[in-house]
This record gives C-alpha cells, structure tokens and sequence, in this order.
C-alpha cells in the first residue's frame, strides 16, 4: 500500500505505507524526538502488531528512512489516534496534513466514522493542523500531560467524523 507524492513541482517526494513491527524502532525514534516522555521500540512494536491498530508511515523515497508515523487503535466505527509525530527535518513542509489525510482515507475505507485525539493545548502547530484537517474541540482534560519538573499541560480532545 505504497503512495508517491510530490510536493508543488518539487523533485522531492515521498513514500506512504502502512507499519508493522518492523518499523518500530524506527518510530520509538521520531518519538524520542518528539515528545517528553516517548514510547520505547517495545511499545511501538506491541501497538504496531495489534490487530486494532492501522498505522501509516511517511518515508523519504531517496533513502526510504521513516520521517513520520500516525497510529490509531480501531473499535468497532471509532477510532482513537494514539499518536502522530515527524522529524524535525520533515515538519512545516506539508508533511503532517499529507500523512493525516493518507491516514483518515484508510479509516474512512475500513469503517470508521468518528474519530478522537489528543494534543497538549500549548502545541499550537499540531492544534493547527488538527483543524485544518477538520477536527473540532470537544473537551480538556486538566493537567494531563507531564511537563518533566514544570507545570502540567492540559490535553485538548478532539474529533472529527469522517
């Protein structure tokens, strides 16, 4: 299930395909890189082998490294994304809304109807994307996640139906 694309005219492109354990230390990773408290390669390689999970991958054609990753776990028409993350070098290229829209096509395709997320309020480029690609919030959780010894951050919920 591999995609090619190109951005504006660009020589540049990019793979799309869908994970499996394989790729799970390629996603503990960008995880590490990404977030405060990241999944270790067990954790992706336990979620990425779970038969509830669709996951997609954004790799560089030229040498095929992954440079982006989005899990859902799938419950009867909902769906919950467990996380969305890209290298730095991959950000604010149009990368992250490519990735989620490749992504909401394969839910849309396998059933699903709503889906949730969460996001740290004060991460103001995914809360962009995240509306951009049509998703609305729906409620907070105070203090969710850890800062690491700073103050805690609340966690926007949002959704979308597809």
């Amino acid at each position: 299930m591999m995609r090619t694309f190109s951005f504006f005219g660009s020589k540049t492109s990019v793979l799309l395909l869908a994970l499996d354990g394989e790729h799970a230390a390629a996603c503990a990773r960008i995880h590490r890189e990404s977030f405060a408290h990241p999944w270790s390669g067990a954790d992706f390689e336990s979620m990425l082998s779970a038969r509830e999970t669709i996951s997609d991958g954004l790799m560089d054609s030229r040498d095929h490294s992954l440079q982006g990753m989005i899990l859902t776990r799938v419950i009867g028409t909902e769906g919950e994304i467990l996380t969305v993350a890209l290298t730095k070098s991959a950000r604010y290229k149009g990368n992250g809304a490519l990735l989620i829209e490749h992504h909401l096509s394969r839910l849309t395709a396998t059933g699903v109807q709503r889906l949730f997320l969460e996001v740290a309020y004060d991460n103001t480029p995914a809360v962009k994307l995240y509306l951009k690609q049509g998703f609305v919030e729906v409620g907070r959780r105070s203090g969710y996640y850890g800062s690491g010894g700073g103050p805690a951050a609340d966690a926007i919920v949002m959704a979308r139906d597809l």
